[in-house]
């Protein structure tokens, strides 16, 4: 399963709501063209990542993982089919 979260510069809402900036020590590890997705995410509190800080690129998300991201207010419009 691949979902593309869009930049808030394009996102029909005009912006999301901004939480504290979150670091993941295994970004380096997603594609240069996820990052910013990524980024973009997990600063709106869409993406949580892993208790050891990690986000786990290369992993794959679970049902309940995908679930979550999709019932944050906001974050279905922000996800491109």
């Amino acid at each position: 399963m691949t979902l593309s979260i869009h930049s808030p510069a394009r996102s029909r809402s005009g912006g999301l709501p901004q939480t504290e900036e979150r670091e993941f020590g295994d970004i380096a590890e997603a594609g240069v063209y996820a990052r910013e997705s990524i980024q973009t995410g997990a600063n709106a509190g869409i993406i949580q990542g892993y208790e050891d800080g990690t986000f786990r690129p290369k992993g794959q998300a679970t049902r309940a993982e995908t679930a979550t991201m999709l019932v944050i207010p906001g974050a279905r419009e922000l996800i491109e089919p």
